[in-house]
């Protein structure tokens, strides 16, 4: 601006404005204005704002500086100053800047005398009051400049909400500093005036603050200051380090990171005020000050904690209360906090939500849906609109200033109570839109993030899916009529799909929006046409979508479930990067780990059975694998292909761990434990002390040392250079499943069928038993550092202990059956849960489920005739029973167990269905009404029931190796059998009923017979099988057969001494036999198994009668009906119908979860999500 520019707008200005601008030039404060003229300072300020803007035509940043330079270039200073009516005294302190005026001041009494200490007393040169948004930060720090301001010889306030350049600071702190010097601060460098700056705060007692430091701080990196305002941290550094006499203090949302508070008292120089809401008293006294309020203590707390103490929000509230109630804190809780909005209230955010921008409004709509702390970046992602993304950065600084959003290391959010408005107000507009069939709000913001962490959706879920199906519903009159409304929108929605071409009709969120309340209308989707359509953040995880059509459609950021099956085994890999898992279906899956996701990294297929333990290699090379084969799988992990197959086990191999060296040990059901070089295949050694299975295996960490738990009740410490034990550790009263070292080798950790946790100190032998678990422990793992242990039970719960308390600080409760397996992650901070209910967890130990993998595999685990051999029973792995009616395959379900259903059978009249759950229940079933009575005793999973002939007994057997007779009647258990070393996993009567016979896990089968006081005695036990027995039947004659693990059918009879002997040893199977039924004629027996192979043998011959028949899985289950059939029932669900005369076979098998569900030619998924949708039914090609 040139002089003939500068007399221009001199001559607009007003008269008033005019001496205030000469009083400006002459270094005179805005309160010395104000008295010298005697006008309010607010008034002086407006003027010099004014001022400003009809000089550069801008008014909204503070042009102050370049005001005051422009004005000693070009003004004219010879016009008259008036005097001052107070002259400067040498004991009266100047104040510049926009210090905040205090009217009311509560609380922080502490505080301010820390504050005090600090600047007063202790003379420090630095000191940072920080705090959330309204927290009153300010209005101490004004507080104390009240109080203390003598002190000082000048005092500078710095308001940075609007953020200024540190060499133009500077140049006006040097003109406060010496309203008399005349050197050129023109032409000066940052470095000489800042030099400068520091001089005079040597020579003079002087109190800087800088008011909303956060202001020139970068969004998404906390502490930081943006690049053009990088030269304030070294100002703050060099004000720090320099002896001078004078203090800074700043306000800020969030730590700075160049300006280092720590260790302080000991750092002499600066420290660091952290203020939180006020308590409980101090909104007490706040609003003492206000006016009269009445409320309890407890309403006095309530009120504090919703508003998180926040001074600010509280006073806002504070008139609605006295207005509208009187002052009745309670009504206002009631009404108000737990209802919804006052009007009033309501009517007064309307009108602050009403001057956002557009873009503003979006932001604020997200922050209401995630609920939490949101990053820049997310938020970046989170929008579709190109114009609101570019916009971002700016509507977010808007927002700020607006004191709309707050601001925290974890990112933006919302004060509480503006949070509950915008989910109210966009609930309200989302509903509006969807009754008149638009899709703004519905396009442009997701109402739930199904990608997002769990605890995060299930809150989406209910504060924003649930109410506007409610409020929908209403208005609508019923689920179909809405279900028809919604359908009407997504055919509009693809109709325009192919019309728009812009991003946001690319990228938008309306189809997996209404997709999403479909899904939780509880809509059958079957036929559904999503096809050719842009689908985002809907949750397909467990909801049936036969024949459901996503032709052509995106599907990216869609969750799906996955092809897993019960859970046994989760592990990280050292890295973290990695978590691998084997399930109960025979497979490995591995996910990424990425930003508390996990995203599909490799399904690995192979096993014939179920994979009890997977470990990486500790150069993340290479995973092994092992469970029912007797062999360990080496996979590359680079090619995900087997590298190596390790032999030499004779049964299960339960466990796996790798050494620091690289060295794999395996532990099996063989009794045995195996070192292995994975490189070369061999065997190292097999080390063969323990007695009974051995279940888990862990080196130690840190020596040469390695830990086996067994059935035997015994944990071995064995030292591998010599391969002998050190120690052998006793005190579990049962199985010992699990056993891991703790990070510096001094601990062990050891849980089992006992249900306790025990930690043993091997240097001192001490054993601490963690007893809160209420059944069996399943797994532990102790932390990184070692302060904590995870353990996982068939409780379902996981627990998180203090090593050093032996106490459980936290139970997490979320799985609905067995914790099989639990791992911390390589930071502690998060843990993996596998569980038998098909799921994978990844955990927060603060937060909780951040991420949830849910598993569909529907096994088939049991199948009956009726007596008539018109209804077929099939009990399944998600906990229901389909009653089959033969002539037209079609079913009806039994709905009441809440895990795997093992095993069904019908009463002799037909009119009663017995099952056996996992859950620990036998139900006797109505057929015809589908009701059912409870039988609850055992304390494992039941394998086994069976009804008595003359239908006056139930018998069942458990994992609790233990046979329960019920009576029918009561409901009541008469007798508990005990005598099996293991599991009891099957049942029989013979014809009569007076005599029972049982297999299980300990290898042998025992008779019981009835007595004439109605109780059953052991009267035999018979031994043979070299494996578990699986399955026992009896003929109508009342020959026994047994299938067991050695893959041998035993036929046992009575000698002429009553002696039952196995007569017959039936050869074929190549895999353990898992099930044998005798045809009701007697003459031919039915077997199946691991195999795959289902045989029939001639019980006159004891040959087989025709070619095996090969089936898709293990068979779980034969029967035989009365009209000439047998049914076979195969893992992966299946139902093969045999008919004996023709040998023509008939399918029935349930739909898989995504039957026939069209992907062909979609987009956003992975290689792995298709392989796994195409093994659940889909077509994709």
């Amino acid at each position: 601006m040139n002089r003939d520019d500068f007399d221009a707008n001199y001559s607009h200005l007003t008269a008033r404005q005019k001496e205030i601008l000469n009083l400006f030039v002459a270094r005179k404060s805005d309160n010395e204005i104000s008295s010298v003229l005697t006008i309010e300072v607010n008034t002086v300020r407006k003027h010099i704002s004014d001022t400003c803007q009809t000089f550069f035509g801008d008014k909204k940043r503070n042009r102050r500086i370049e005001l005051m330079l422009l004005c000693l270039q070009y003004l004219d200073t010879s016009v008259t100053i008036p005097p001052v009516d107070a002259p400067k005294a040498d004991n009266i302190t100047i104040i510049y800047g926009e210090m905040p005026n205090v009217n009311c001041f509560y609380g922080r009494t502490k505080e301010l005398s820390q504050l005090t200490t600090s600047v007063i007393e202790n003379n420090l040169r630095c000191v940072a009051v920080v705090g959330m948004g309204g927290i009153g930060k300010t209005t101490l720090v004004a507080q104390f400049i009240h109080e203390h301001q003598a002190a000082f010889e000048c005092i500078i306030w710095q308001d940075l909400k609007m953020p200024i350049k540190l060499i133009d600071l500077l140049k006006q702190w040097l003109i406060y500093f010496d309203a008399e010097s005349n050197y050129d601060i023109l032409s000066d460098s940052i470095i000489s005036i800042s030099s400068k700056v520091i001089e005079y705060l040597k020579t003079r007692r002087c109190l800087l603050v800088l008011d909303n430091v956060e202001s020139i701080m970068q969004d998404g990196r906390v502490g930081s200051f943006y690049r053009e305002y990088e030269e304030y941290g070294e100002l703050l550094r060099r004000i720090r380090e320099t002896t001078h006499q004078s203090c800074l203090i700043i306000t800020s949302r969030e730590s700075l990171n160049d300006f280092d508070f720590s260790n302080y008292p000991n750092n002499k120089q600066s420290c660091i005020l952290k203020l939180d809401g006020l308590q409980v008293n101090d909104v007490l006294q706040l609003y003492t000050k206000l006016g009269s309020f009445n409320a309890s203590l407890s309403e006095w707390s309530e009120l504090t904690e919703y508003y998180g103490g926040n001074p600010l929000e509280l006073r806002i509230v504070a008139t609605e209360i006295q207005e509208t109630y009187q002052g009745d804190v309670a009504q206002f809780i009631k009404e108000y906090l737990k209802f919804g909005y006052l009007s009033q209230i309501r009517d007064l955010f309307n009108a602050q939500f009403k001057r956002l921008s557009e873009y503003e409004k979006e932001i604020v709509y997200w922050l209401a849906i995630h609920s939490e702390p949101v990053t820049r970046e997310q938020l970046q992602q989170d929008i579709v609109q190109l114009e609101a993304k570019q916009n971002l950065i700016d509507s977010i600084r808007l927002l700020r200033r607006r004191s709309f959003i707050e601001e925290s290391a974890n990112g933006f959010t919302l004060q509480p109570v503006l949070l509950k408005y915008a989910r109210e107000s966009f609930i309200n507009q989302v509903t509006e839109e969807i009754k008149n069939q638009k899709t703004n709000l519905l396009d442009s913001h997701s109402l739930v993030k199904a990608t997002g962490c769990d605890y995060i959706r299930n809150i989406q879920v209910n504060l924003f899916v649930q109410p506007i199906l409610q409020r929908l519903l209403r208005h609508l009159g019923n689920q179909s009529n809405l279900e028809q409304h919604l359908q009407s929108i997504c055919t509009s929605i693809k109709s325009e799909f192919s019309a728009r071409s812009n991003l946001q009709a690319q990228n938008g969120y309306s189809a997996g929006n209404l997709l999403n309340l479909l899904r939780y209308l509880g809509t059958d989707l079957t036929g559904y046409d999503f096809s050719q359509m842009n689908i985002k953040q809907a949750d397909f995880r467990n909801l049936k979508l036969k024949n459901v059509n996503f032709n052509n459609s995106n599907l990216e950021s869609c969750l799906f479930s996955t092809q897993l099956g019960g859970v046994i085994w989760v592990v990280f890999s050292k890295s973290g990067k990695l978590l691998a898992a084997g399930d109960v279906s025979g497979n490995v899956h591995i996910w990424e780990v990425v930003q508390d996701k996990l995203i599909p990294y490799a399904l690995l297929q192979g096993h014939d059975g179920w994979v009890w333990s997977v470990r990486f290699s500790n150069d993340e090379q290479f995973l092994a694998s092992a469970g029912d084969e007797y062999n360990i799988r080496v996979w590359r992990l680079e090619t995900q292909s087997v590298d190596k197959l390790l032999q030499g086990h004779t049964d299960w191999i339960r466990s796996l761990s790798f050494s620091r060296e690289g060295i794999l040990a395996s532990a099996s059901d063989d009794k045995t434990v195996k070192l292995w070089d994975i490189n070369t295949g061999e065997c190292i050694c097999t080390l063969r002390e323990h007695k009974a299975s051995v279940r888990s295996v862990s080196f130690n960490p840190v020596g040469n040392q390695l830990a086996s738990a067994s059935d035997d009740e015994t944990i071995i410490i064995w030292d591998i250079n010599t391969k002998t034990p050190l120690q052998i550790l006793r005190g579990h009263s049962g199985s010992i499943r699990s056993v891991c070292f703790s990070p510096d080798g001094k601990l062990v950790a050891s849980a089992g069928s006992d249900k306790t946790v025990r930690i043993w100190n091997l240097q001192t032998g001490e054993c601490k038993v963690l007893t809160e678990h209420s059944h069996w422990v399943r797994s532990v793992d102790f932390s990184a550092d070692g302060k904590l242990l995870l353990s996982g039970s068939e409780d379902q719960t996981v627990k998180l202990w203090d090593v050093s308390l032996c106490k459980s600080i936290k139970t997490f409760r979320e799985h609905t059956s067995w914790v099989q397996s639990v791992r911390f992650s390589n930071d502690g901070k998060k843990f993996a849960s596998g569980s038998a209910d098909r799921t994978v967890k990844l955990w927060d130990i603060e937060q909780g489920c951040l991420n949830t993998i849910e598993g569909y595999t529907n096994c088939l685990f049991s199948i009956a005739f009726n007596a008539d051999g018109n209804i077929l029973a099939s009990g399944y792995e998600d906990g229901t029973i389909r009653l089959w009616n033969l002539q037209t395959l079609r079913y009806t379900t039994l709905r009441g167990h809440q895990d795997w259903v093992r095993s069904v059978i019908f009463s002799v009249d037909g009119k009663s269905l017995a099952s056996t759950s996992a859950d620990g229940t036998v139900r006797v079933w109505n057929v015809e009404t589908g009701k059912s009575q409870v039988f609850q005793g055992h304390t494992s999973w039941i394998r086994q029931v069976r009804f008595s002939p003359d239908n006056r007994f139930l018998a069942s057997c458990s994992d609790d190796c233990t046979i329960k007779i019920w009576n029918i009647e009561t409901g009541l258990c008469v007798q508990t059998l005990t005598g099996h070393s293991g599991w009891v996993r099957s049942i029989a009567f013979d014809v009569s009923g007076n005599l029972l016979a049982s297999a299980g896990g300990d290898g042998t089968i025992k008779l019981w017979r009835l007595d004439n006081n109605f109780k059953f005695n052991c009267i035999q036990t018979l031994e043979g099988h070299n494996d578990w027995v699986w399955w026992v039947s009896f003929s109508p004659d009342g020959i026994l057969a047994s299938g067991g693990g050695d893959g041998t059918v035993r036929i046992w009879r009575q000698n002429s001494n009553n002696i039952w002997v196995n007569s017959q040893i039936l050869h074929g199977h190549t895999k353990s036999v898992r099930t044998v039924a005798f045809s009701h004629d007697g003459k031919i027996i039915a077997s199946g198994g691991v195999d795959r192979m289902l045989r029939l043998w001639d019980t006159q011959t004891w040959s087989e009668i025709c070619q095996p028949q090969q089936q898709n899985d293990w068979i779980r289950s034969v029967a035989f009906s009365t009209t000439g059939y047998l049914a076979s029932a195969s893992q992966d669900g299946t139902i093969r119908l045999l008919h004996l005369e023709s040998y023509v076979v008939k399918i029935i098998r349930l739909p898989n979860l995504y039957e026939a569900m069209d992907i062909r030619d979609v987009r956003g998924l992975t290689d792995a999500q298709m392989q796994n949708l195409k093994a659940l039914g889909a077509m994709v090609t």
